[in-house]
Order: C-alpha cells, then sequence, then structure tokens
C-alpha cells in the first residue's frame, strides 16, 4: 500500500493538515504507485487541498504545476 494513501483519509475527514503531511511523506518515500502523489492534482478526493501553499508546494516539487 503505497503510503500516501492515508491522505486520502484525512482529505475525506476534512483534515487537511494531516492529509498534506501524509501527501509530503509520499513524496519523500517517492511514492508512485495507485493512489500515489502522482495523482494529486486531478484526484476529485483532494480538491479541498489544492489551493493550500503547502499543496502548491508539493505540485511544484512534482512539476505538475503547470
Amino acid at each position: 500500500m503505497p503510503v500516501s494513501w492515508p491522505a486520502w483519509i484525512f482529505a475525506a475527514l476534512h483534515d487537511e493538515d494531516k492529509a498534506i503531511d501524509w501527501l509530503e511523506k509520499g513524496l519523500m518515500q517517492q511514492d508512485s504507485g495507485a493512489g500515489s502523489v502522482l495523482d494529486i492534482k486531478t484526484d476529485p478526493w483532494l480538491k479541498d487541498l489544492r489551493n493550500k501553499p503547502r499543496f502548491l508546494e508539493i505540485l511544484k516539487k512534482l512539476n505538475l504545476d503547470k
């Protein structure tokens, strides 16, 4: 199971800080499986995070900010 999966759970629970924490952990471990940090730009479960500065920084690090 990819390390970033808890991010989707915390996002569903509206705990944005913990969701982003888990996305960052996935990024640090280069999580590239299904439900990975590479899906964050389009995943509807994470739509509420997309305007958060920490989330935007993750997109930038993954070159997904364009």
